[in-house]
């Protein structure tokens, strides 16, 4: 868990949509300091931000990217998790 990331995350005021604000502060809740990835499976990113169903997670994720707010890898060989690496801003 990273306070600084989940600050962050939370003072994001672009985003309008109340989904893509709660998954960016979970994504936060996962981060690593150290590495400054976070990697949570889908499953767990779609319980704790209440979105029931894979494709809306993915429109959310993608949306997140174009914004610039995470940018996402895949990792090889596992298809269930991904890695989400969250552009801190310097002042955090």
């Amino acid at each position: 868990m990273s306070f600084s990331a989940i600050r962050w995350a939370l003072s994001q005021d672009s985003l309008e949509d109340p989904r893509e604000a709660l998954l960016l502060v979970v994504l936060a809740d996962y981060h690593n300091d150290k590495t400054g990835q976070c990697n949570p499976s889908r499953e767990a990113l779609m319980k704790k931000s209440k979105i029931g169903n894979s494709n809306t997670l993915t429109t959310k994720l993608m949306s997140l990217q174009k914004k610039g707010l995470i940018q996402i890898f895949s990792k090889v060989g596992k298809s269930k998790s991904l890695i989400v690496k969250k552009k801190l801003i310097s002042s955090c």
